[in-house]
């Protein structure tokens, strides 16, 4: 199984802090033999720049790659990425 070696937090839109917007952005995607996410896709979507966000931020993570018979392979995936606002 692939691991998470390093991971960017997604920006809030303006948009969406505006509206309250709160949820979660589920993201599917692949990772490559080198640990990198590709063919990212929206799974399911909460609109006001946020799914966009999510797309951002989950395509800079990094992980330990999955390996087979000692070697490095592909493997599908998926995240979930949290949006919450901090309540004053």
């Amino acid at each position: 199984m692939p691991v998470l070696t390093w991971k960017v937090e997604p920006e809030y839109s303006e948009e969406a802090r505006v509206s309250g917007l709160e949820g979660t952005v589920v993201i599917g995607f692949i990772i490559d033999p080198q640990g990198r996410p590709r063919d990212l896709r929206v799974i399911q979507g909460l609109g006001m720049g946020l799914d966009e966000s999510a797309l951002r931020a989950v395509s800079q993570w990094r992980f330990r790659p999955a390996y087979k018979d000692g070697k490095p392979v592909a493997v599908p995936a998926t995240a979930e990425v949290n949006f919450r606002l901090l309540k004053r």
